[in-house]
């Protein structure tokens, strides 16, 4: 479960905050303790903005700290088209390419802790009880979810998934990417 970490004014106002500009925001308190684990679920599950805030703050020091740590990240990757402005990617100044979206893909599925959480159809979080993924594909067999998103700009709707190995048939892995769909609808369509 990681460190725990106490809410702040800040991080609370911040969540408020984040909702009125219409991201998906779980709510949080003043003084309410959550664990880095599930500061990871709410971000990833449910992409509960202010959770990665929270989490990139108490990780890297600052968002600017997050945003540093995040460049020397991508440059060691190779992932020269990408550039990270905000943890939870609502920025209009955030973007990627579809190769680099699917490398950074199979680093998160690679690494145990991303992939058990990443799988989960919903989590429990604080205040808000059982959420649900957004990922209409995970009750698929063998699909292990990654991200859904939705960006303000032309990107529309995007998902990232993938599909597990399979030991018996040997086919590895294999990681796809939905960009562009003008709704959630669309999106499982496309996948």
């Amino acid at each position: 479960s990681g460190p725990m970490w106490q809410v702040s004014a800040a991080d609370a106002e911040l969540a408020t905050e984040l909702v009125l500009q219409g991201a998906v925001s779980l709510p949080m308190v003043e003084g309410q303790q959550l664990t880095q684990r599930q500061l990871l679920e709410a971000a990833l599950v449910p992409s509960s903005s202010s959770h990665a805030f929270m989490l990139a703050t108490r990780v890297f020091g600052s968002v600017e700290g997050y945003r540093e740590a995040a460049a020397v990240w991508l440059q060691r990757e190779g992932l020269f088209r990408t550039v990270v402005v905000d943890p939870a990617g609502g920025s209009r100044v955030t973007r990627s390419t579809p190769a680099d979206l699917l490398t950074i893909g199979h680093r998160a599925i690679e690494h145990p802790v991303i992939a058990e959480i990443v799988t989960q159809s919903a989590v429990e979080v604080p205040l808000s009880g059982q959420v649900s993924s957004t990922n209409p594909l995970l009750d698929e067999p063998d699909v292990e979810g990654i991200k859904t998103g939705t960006l303000l700009d032309s990107a529309g709707f995007g998902l990232l998934f993938s599909v597990a190995p399979d030991a018996r048939t040997g086919v590895p892995r294999t990681l796809a990417l939905v960009i562009g769909a003008e709704s959630a609808n669309d999106r499982r369509g496309i996948a």
